[in-house]
């Protein structure tokens, strides 16, 4: 028994020991072939899909994904909405695709035009390549006829925003793309669907000759100066043109009562006149009407009538006075006298989208440029006019601004003598005051 057992251990034995090696054999052979195929198989890329993640073994390494490519955060045009509009960045980067292209500008000539062509358009064309054709000088006219042809020779048009407001409610204006020009941080008055571009705030002021009342001497400080030639003697003009009526009205008001210009109520009563005080004004002017020397009709007219000593106080827009003052002119404008706040902005003839709707892209995208704050406020760099964008206003604060700061009708010392003058209320009346002024101007 005892040997029985023995040889069936012996056996046993064997057979486990061939079973041990043949299986480590076994292992050694799987282990070789698998480092083999390790060795000389080519790398499944991290982003192949032939294995899903889903898929995977539990212990399996999830395959590192590839970054996506960096994003310059510039949105297509066909992205920008109203709420969200073209940012600086995107609407340069749309403006680089009209490179070699063109299209006309008209404005007033003159200072004004002059500061235009030096704060935005030298600017526009020598960052971006594209043709601006200047022409002068604006006739409203000329606009609705353009507009009722349908064939515009003019395409970007600067307007004050009355005249501006008018025209549009004629039909004869483009309404604007507010995705890309955006009037959002435009001042209140400003906001129409045909204005953009150069928004401007400007002063219409009085002005007086330094020779005939030099400083350290008595100077006119008040409307009512004005119209006293026994207090200042002297040569009086003003504007007869037959769209001038708004600014004599105001400037009778202010004559007659000095005073509001002392309070914020009282200026507030000239911004937009009311019947009966355009009935005071008219018989104001009447029982002055001896003070007036001269009547003139072009926008330049008084600087030049002071320059040669044919009139010593007229009135005048404000930048025509400030380009002249900084070529040496002896004169000086009168803030404390009051001054009347308009603004001004651009707008595109109506058919011009028709015409070349690439064009019209170009303009609009023109439009939107001017008016970021930083551009918008340049034009204040050469010429006594505001920027029209609030958010452009504490950009004053600059040193490039300190030359013309205290021309500005804006600026901290001469605010508080502006009318802000509503502009489209203006243009409301403005027909039935046109015919009463030109027959106003030819009473005896």
């Amino acid at each position: 028994m005892t040997k029985r057992w023995s040889i069936y251990k012996r056996k046993v034995t064997r057979q486990r020991t061939v079973v041990g090696l043949l299986s480590i054999l076994m292992v050694v052979m799987l282990v070789a072939v698998a480092c083999g195929e390790d060795a000389t198989a080519t790398p499944v890329p991290a982003t192949s899909t032939s294995m899903p993640a889903t898929s995977m073994p539990a212990t399996s390494v999830p395959a590192t994904p590839v970054p996506a490519a960096p994003t310059t955060g510039i949105r297509p045009i066909a992205d920008w909405t109203i709420e969200n509009p073209g940012t600086v960045e995107e609407v340069e980067a749309e403006l680089e695709k009209h490179r070699g292209e063109s299209f006309i500008f008209t404005s007033w000539g003159g200072a004004y035009q002059g500061a235009q062509r030096n704060a935005w358009l030298n600017p526009f064309r020598t960052k971006f390549g594209i043709e601006i054709i200047e022409d002068s000088p604006m006739n409203y006219a000329k606009i609705r006829a353009m507009a009722e042809a349908g064939n515009p020779t003019w395409n970007i048009v600067d307007n004050a925003t009355g005249s501006g407001y008018a025209l549009g409610l004629a039909g004869a204006l483009e309404v604007l793309d507010r995705r890309i020009v955006s009037n959002d941080d435009y001042m209140e008055v400003l906001k129409n669907p045909w204005g953009g571009g150069g928004v401007v705030t400007w002063g219409y002021n009085i002005a007086f000759s330094l020779k005939t009342y030099p400083a350290g001497g008595p100077q006119p400080a008040t409307m009512a100066d004005f119209y006293d030639k026994e207090k200042f003697p002297g040569r009086r003009g003003e504007n007869g043109k037959s769209n001038q009526w708004r600014y004599a009205l105001r400037w009778a008001l202010m004559a007659a009562h000095p005073e509001w210009l002392e309070t914020a109520e009282g200026r507030a009563r000239l911004t937009r006149l009311s019947p009966e005080e355009i009935d005071e004004g008219y018989e104001f002017m009447r029982a002055h009407r001896d003070v007036i020397d001269i009547s003139y009709t072009g926008p330049g007219d008084c600087p030049s009538l002071l320059l040669s000593g044919e009139l010593d106080m007229c009135s005048a827009p404000g930048g025509r006075f400030y380009a002249a003052i900084q070529q040496g002119a002896d004169f000086e404008v009168c803030w404390k006298c009051g001054h009347q706040l308009f603004t001004q902005m651009e707008d595109v003839v109506k058919g011009v989208k028709d015409q070349d709707p690439v064009r019209f892209e170009l303009i609009q995208l023109y439009l939107a440029w001017v008016a970021f704050p930083e551009n918008n406020v340049r034009l204040s760099q050469f010429l006594n006019y505001g920027p029209g964008v609030l958010s452009a206003i504490p950009l004053l604060a600059g040193p490039e601004y300190d030359a013309s700061r205290s021309y500005l009708p804006s600026s901290a010392n001469n605010i508080a003598f502006a009318i802000i003058v509503d502009d489209v209320n203006d243009a409301t009346i403005d027909s039935v005051n046109v015919d009463r002024w030109v027959a106003y101007q030819l009473e005896e």
